[in-house]
């Protein structure tokens, strides 16, 4: 199965919150994203989003 990577604003609309939990998430450690270029936008799994 290929991994689906979703930018952050899809990522909270499929939690179903907002982009300030998400932030506060990452900053706590409990969601990470899987990849973040240099300077760039966060990606993050679908799937473990979805578990």
């Amino acid at each position: 199965m290929e991994k689906r990577l979703v930018k952050i604003g899809e990522a909270a609309a499929l939690l179903g919150v907002s982009l300030d939990t998400l932030g506060k998430w990452e900053k706590t450690g409990e969601l990470l994203p899987d990849r973040k270029p240099k300077g760039g936008t966060r990606f993050y799994d679908a799937a473990k989003l979805l578990a």
